[in-house]
């Protein structure tokens, strides 16, 4: 809000400085005419503070670099002993590091059973009784249309 309205008193003082300033009048002076002459004046002198505004920093102050170098230095210094204060991190074992991957991989295995539970049941068939469950069920099939004809 404060640069626009320094904005603008530039952009309204830049163009009023532009223009020439009248020549009084030889005629007879009145109040009114020194009561504006008053009035240009003011609006001069508040021209030129305006300008002045524009023309010095507005209130920064930065601090020197000595000042930001030793602040940074104490923050590192602060930071190095709180490192070396602290205790050493645990070390995992090798049983403790693979815990998360065999986890892992016994959820893939659990999680994908169900798309072939089927081709399993079959298997355990094959296993105990020594023979291929789709190879009878076909025999079966055809047993049946035999009979038939």
């Amino acid at each position: 809000m404060v640069k626009l309205l320094v904005c603008l008193l530039s952009l309204t003082s830049a163009s009023a400085l532009l223009v020439a300033p009248l020549a009084p009048r030889l005629e007879a002076r009145s109040v009114a005419m020194s009561a504006s002459t008053r009035r240009a004046h003011l609006q001069q002198v508040g021209q030129v503070a305006a300008m002045a505004a524009l023309t010095v920093p507005l209130a920064a102050r930065a601090d020197a670099i000595e000042d930001i170098a030793a602040k940074a230095n104490a923050k590192a210094k602060a930071q190095r002993e709180e490192a070396l204060s602290a205790p050493p991190p645990v070390e995992q074992t090798d049983e403790e590091k693979l815990q998360p991957i065999i986890g892992a991989l016994a959820a893939s295995v659990v999680l994908s059973v169900p798309f072939f539970a089927e081709n399993l049941k079959r298997l355990g068939t094959k296993i105990s009784t020594g023979e291929d469950p789709r190879k009878a069920a076909a025999a079966k099939a055809a047993k049946a249309t035999k009979k038939r004809r």
